[in-house]
C-alpha cells in the first residue's frame, strides 16, 4: 500500500464503506484520509483520533449544525452540493470565524 503522508496526493477513504475499528486504525497508521456523509461518521472519526485536516465532508442536504460541527474542527473541505447550502457554509464558518474549504 503507498503511504498517503509520502506523496503529492492525499487519500480519502470512504467510510461508509467499512467503518470497523481496524480499518479505521489502518487509515490513519498510512496516513490517509476519511471522506465521510453523517455526523454520525463525523463523531466515529474524531473519537477514533481523527484530525479535522484528515477529514473530508461529502454529505447530501447538510444542515447547520452538521457544517457547524465540521467547520468547527476545520475538515479539509466540504462538498458544497447547492448555492443555498454554499450561503450556509459561509454563515455558518463565519460564525465560528473559521475559513471552510469547500469543494
Amino acid at each position: 500500500m503507498i503511504e498517503s503522508k509520502d506523496s503529492d496526493y492525499e487519500v480519502y477513504y470512504a467510510l461508509k464503506a467499512n467503518t470497523e475499528t481496524k480499518i479505521a486504525s489502518r487509515i490513519q497508521e498510512y496516513g490517509l484520509g476519511v471522506d465521510h456523509v453523517s455526523v454520525g461518521e463525523i463523531q466515529y472519526v474524531l473519537n477514533h483520533g481523527f484530525e479535522g485536516s484528515q477529514i473530508v465532508y461529502a454529505g447530501v442536504g447538510k444542515n447547520e449544525g452538521e457544517i457547524s460541527l465540521a467547520a468547527g474542527h476545520e475538515v479539509t473541505g466540504i462538498n458544497c452540493e447547492s448555492i443555498e447550502e454554499l450561503a450556509i457554509i459561509h454563515q455558518v464558518a463565519h460564525s465560528l470565524d473559521k475559513e471552510a474549504n469547500i469543494f
